[in-house]
């Protein structure tokens, strides 16, 4: 009996997150919208190599920015996830994560590579809400250069194969290599 009364509730739950979402006046972004917080981000991603704790409260601050922009309410960070969760419901757990990570750095708590991890989470919601309401992929590549773990020669913490000498030698990224 329990089970059938938990999915009840489940399933209100839903609803009542579904028909709030649609009095919502959820806008896509522009172009120059796109573009704006597309080189924010890969700011962001850059700067992660030099200063983890300080890109994971500018991941947030970005990640609500776009969500403002958009039309999503953003007081409170429960009712932001629940609103986010009809739209986006594959990652909205991924923000979660991030959140609690974030407030762990706001505490001192978070170590690299959990901040390494906020960033993925952030990441993801932040892709989502490049694209178009319309279901279309963003014509903005979200660069991976900067990207904390990311695959370009650009990161730092990658392994590269070293010259007699014992010098990294450059390997282009995915990007270079398929041109």
């Amino acid at each position: 009996m329990a089970e059938r009364g938990d999915r009840r509730e489940t399933a209100s739950e839903l609803l009542a997150r579904q028909e709030r979402r649609e009095q919502m006046d959820i806008r896509p972004l522009n172009p120059a919208q796109r573009d704006r917080y597309a080189i924010g981000w890969r700011e962001i991603q850059t700067r992660f190599v030099d200063d983890p704790a300080d890109s994971v409260k500018e991941a947030d601050r970005l990640v609500t920015e776009v969500m403002r922009t958009r039309g999503y309410p953003i007081e409170d960070f429960d009712q932001r996830s629940a609103d986010i969760s009809v739209d986006y419901p594959v990652v909205v757990e991924n923000y979660r994560a991030a959140q609690v990570i974030s407030l762990q750095n706001e505490e001192g708590r978070a170590g690299t590579e959990d901040l390494r991890q906020a960033m993925v989470h952030y990441r993801s919601l932040f892709r989502g809400l490049l694209d178009l309401g319309d279901g279309e992929e963003a014509k903005i590549e979200v660069d991976r250069r900067g990207e904390p773990g990311g695959q370009c020669s650009a990161d730092r913490h990658r392994q590269r194969p070293r010259t007699a000498g014992g010098r990294a030698q450059r390997q282009p990224c995915e990007r270079e290599r398929a041109t």
